[in-house]
């Protein structure tokens, strides 16, 4: 029967039969495993004191290896022949566009390497990989898309067909040679889902429609973690609130939802939901449509200086006369306010600013507001004033709810000998003053949901630990916030 005590470390592939199947050498003992385990201080691996476990931790790990060893032995022997995926993707790039540029996105490195792999023994040429340590992941940009990066591919080392790629390429290449991108599987996060696409469907385009395909799990699977039906979901908020008239996955459903945001007969309304739309996401929709459908007035956008302001009319409802005031905090966090001739003083999150500010390229600019100024003054004076880090209430999304879980964990914790309460404080506090690093909340972004508060407290103290949690401090040079741009409402 399987087990998993022996544990067996390829590190040069010579356990890869001609197959392509992991042989398992189960002969080693535990001890021979552990050793090479030690010699080989792969990435990633800490190394804890015995006196940190309890003494059920060996009872659970044989228990978790017992069930894992019985799923071994109901699953048999793996092979690629039997990947579903894999022959569906096969099938993709050999029978239905055998002769067009294919970009492949996966979440994970060892699953590029893998499906890179695969592809060369199938026998398909013209294969490239790009992950996080990629040498140079521009190389194989303009290898893959020599037109529109304006390159000779002969130079380069000859033009590609295929890339199987992490999101590390979803940002800042141009890849329009292509109109063909293949989500390997589905990121939870709706920005890399949009950024995928967006790697292709942007200006320079020759083809008149951009293919998106995902690589769905079993019905079965799908059944259990409804990861299609929770990211459509998200994009039918996104859309509602963007206007976006994107397909991800095409069903009757989907075109359902984007002809209700038109004829009003949607079931999703504005309000329900909300906060559960990423702004950030919301931000790259807004401006990448601004990019694509009006350049030039976007660029105008990017050569504006700061303290920048314009005014507009109040939309219909209940909106009041006022001003939109944007600032960054010496730390370098965003923080927003709305303030009304009428005493009225608050601050807002990036998601509402967002909303209150939308108006189109042909929105009539209007005449300031004579107190303008006063108004602008009056926000930093009032809910501006506010230190970030105990503006408790302006923190969204995966930061505000790992700042909140641990702020109801904190009440009940006691140290242990991993790390401290004042460990976990210290985070926190960090957590308050500065944005979290990109790497930060993608993984915070699955934990907070997944995992227990005693262990979200250990992963963000730990990240603390390695500098990897928030984007570090800005000069203090600057002693009070800055003006980003405001605007008026009459």
């Amino acid at each position: 029967s399987n087990t998993l005590w022996p544990v067996e470390i390829d590190i040069d592939g010579d356990d890869i039969d001609d197959e392509g199947t992991l042989i398992q050498s189960r002969e080693i003992s535990p001890d021979l495993a552990y050793a090479r385990l030690e010699d080989t201080k792969p990435r990633g691996v800490r190394w804890a004191p015995p006196k940190a476990f309890q003494k059920t931790f060996r009872e659970d790990l044989v228990h978790d290896a017992d069930v894992i060893g019985e799923l071994l032995d109901r699953f048999g022997k793996w092979t690629p022949k039997t990947d579903g995926k894999m022959n569906t993707l096969e099938e993709l790039v050999t029978e239905q566009h055998p002769d067009e540029k294919v970009l492949v996105f996966t979440e994970a490195a060892d699953t590029a390497n893998y499906v890179v792999e695969e592809l060369r023994r199938r026998g398909i040429e013209g294969v490239a990989l790009v992950t996080g340590n990629s040498e140079n992941p521009t190389r194989i940009a303009r290898r893959f898309s020599p037109v529109s990066n304006r390159s000779q591919p002969g130079e380069l080392g000859g033009e590609l067909q295929i890339v199987v790629s992490t999101d590390v390429l979803s940002e800042g290449q141009n890849l329009q040679d292509s109109h063909i991108v293949v989500n390997y599987d589905l990121p939870w996060a709706l920005v890399k889902l949009i950024q995928r696409a967006g790697r292709v469907d942007r200006i320079g385009q020759k083809s008149p429609e951009v293919l998106l395909y995902s690589l769905m799990p079993s019905n079965k699977l799908e059944g259990e973690i409804t990861l299609r039906g929770r990211i459509r979901e998200r994009l039918a908020e996104n859309a509602q609130l963007l206007g976006s008239d994107e397909k991800f996955f095409g069903d009757e459903r989907e075109r359902e939802v984007i002809r209700g945001l038109y004829d009003e007969t949607s079931g999703y309304m504005l309000t329900d939901g909300v906060d559960d739309v990423d702004p950030v996401s919301m931000a790259y929709e807004i401006w990448r449509n601004a990019q694509d459908r009006h350049p030039e007035l976007a660029q105008r956008a990017s050569d504006l200086p700061n303290v920048v302001h314009s005014t507009r009319a109040t939309s219909a409802g209940d909106q009041q006369n006022g001003v939109l005031v944007h600032s960054q905090t010496v730390t370098g966090s965003d923080a927003f306010a709305f303030v009304s001739p009428v005493g009225e003083q608050k601050q807002i999150t990036a998601q509402e600013a967002l909303t209150l500010a939308t108006c189109q390229p042909s929105t009539t600019p209007l005449p300031r507001l004579t107190d303008h100024y006063e108004l602008i003054a009056a926000a930093f004076d009032g809910p501006l004033r506010t230190p970030p880090g105990q503006a408790t209430g302006a923190l969204q999304g995966v930061r505000g709810r790992v700042w909140q879980k641990l702020d109801a964990h904190m009440d009940t914790f006691t140290d242990n000998l991993l790390f401290t309460l004042a460990d976990i404080q210290t985070a926190h506090d960090a957590m308050n003053d500065r944005p979290l690093r990109e790497s930060a909340t993608q993984t915070l972004s699955k934990a907070v949901n997944e995992r227990s508060p005693e262990d979200l407290a250990a992963l963000v103290v730990n990240l603390w630990q390695d500098d990897m949690l928030c984007i570090p401090p800005q000069s203090t040079a600057q002693a009070e916030p800055s003006i980003i741009c405001a605007m008026g409402f009459r």
